[in-house]
C-alpha cells in the first residue's frame, strides 16, 4: 500500500481558445463508467478556480482530461486518465468561503450522438470491414487487429444500406456477433455480452492492493460488488482477480463508480462484475 499514498488529480481543459491546467487544487469527482455503449457521465467539483479559468471552462466545445493517482514516495506522481470526455455543463457556487466550479461531463458524449454514417455495401462485403469502417465514422482509437480476431469471417448475404447514427447500427451488427462497443477515454473496445475474462492480465485486489470490505452479492443476483481504493488503471472489460475472506475468483469489469476527493475521506471504487 505504499504506492497508494498521497493522492493527487490533475486537469487539462482544451477548446478552441487553447488550454488550460489546473493542478494543486481541491477536486472533487463521481465519475460513472460502464461497458457498454451508452455514454458515462461524470461530475467534477473544483474549488477556488480564478475567474479567468473559470471563465475558460464555459466556452463551447471543451474537453478535459483528468488524471489521478498517488504521490507515493516518488518525485513524480503516479498518475493516469480516468475521464477523457466532453463538458456538458458548467455551474458555480459558493460555500462558506469557497467558491466550487461544478462541471457536468460525458465520456465521448458528442461523438456518440452527433456521428452520422451513409453507405450501401454490396453483396458479399465482409462483416469485420463494416464494422471497422462504421468505428472510423466515430473518429476515436481501436484496434483493427482486436475486430478481426473477434468478429467473424462471415459475408452479407446481400447489399446493406446503412443510413443514420452509427450507434444504432454497430449496436445492432456487433451484437449479432456477441459483442457491444465501449468508448473509453476516445478508445473503443469490443465486450463480450456474455462477460470475457483474460486470467492472464487479471489485476490483483486483495486488502494489500487495496481492497476495501468483503464482495458481496448484488441485489439482482447477478455478479457481485467490490469495494476498493481507486485504481486508475482500471477500466470496464478488464478483469480482476479478488482474494478475500471465502472468495479467490476471477471477475470482469462491468461497471466503475469512481468517487474522489483530493482534500477529503472519499478515494474509493465500486466495481460491478460478473
Amino acid at each position: 500500500m505504499t504506492d497508494q499514498i498521497f493522492r493527487t488529480a490533475n486537469i487539462v481543459i482544451k477548446n478552441d481558445a487553447g488550454s488550460i491546467e489546473i493542478d494543486n487544487l481541491r477536486v472533487e469527482f463521481d465519475i460513472q463508467r460502464g461497458d457498454t455503449s451508452d455514454s458515462d457521465t461524470s461530475k467534477i467539483a473544483i474549488y477556488n478556480l480564478n475567474k479567468t479559468k473559470r471563465t475558460f471552462c464555459l466556452k463551447q466545445n471543451s474537453i478535459i482530461q483528468l488524471s489521478v493517482g498517488y504521490q507515493g514516495f516518488s518525485d513524480k506522481p503516479l498518475q493516469k486518465l480516468i475521464l477523457l470526455g466532453d463538458i456538458i455543463e458548467v455551474k458555480t457556487k459558493r460555500s462558506n468561503a469557497d467558491i466550487i466550479t461544478i462541471l457536468e461531463c460525458g465520456d465521448t458524449e458528442k461523438t456518440i450522438s452527433d456521428s452520422i454514417f451513409n453507405k450501401t455495401f454490396k453483396k458479399g462485403f465482409p462483416i469485420k470491414t463494416i464494422v471497422k469502417e462504421l468505428i472510423s465514422g466515430f473518429g476515436v482509437i481501436f484496434s483493427g487487429k482486436e475486430i478481426d480476431e473477434k468478429i467473424s469471417n462471415k459475408k452479407i448475404f446481400s447489399g446493406l444500406t446503412i443510413e443514420g447514427k452509427i450507434k444504432k447500427s454497430l449496436d445492432v451488427i456487433l451484437e449479432n456477433e456477441g459483442y457491444r462497443f465501449t468508448i473509453q477515454n476516445n478508445q473503443l473496445r469490443l465486450i463480450k455480452i456474455t462477460g470475457e475474462k483474460n486470467i492472464n492480465q487479471a489485476l490483483l485486489l486483495k486488502k494489500e492492493t487495496g481492497l476495501l470490505d468483503v464482495p458481496f452479492a448484488k441485489k439482482d443476483g447477478e455478479g457481485m460488488e467490490i469495494m476498493a481504493f481507486i485504481n486508475p488503471s482500471l477500466s470496464p472489460g478488464d478483469t480482476i482477480k479478488v482474494e478475500s475472506l471465502n472468495i479467490n475468483a476471477f471477475y470482469a469489469v462491468q461497471t466503475l463508480k469512481l468517487k474522489g476527493d483530493t482534500h477529503g475521506r472519499d478515494w474509493f471504487m465500486k466495481i460491478g462484475a460478473i
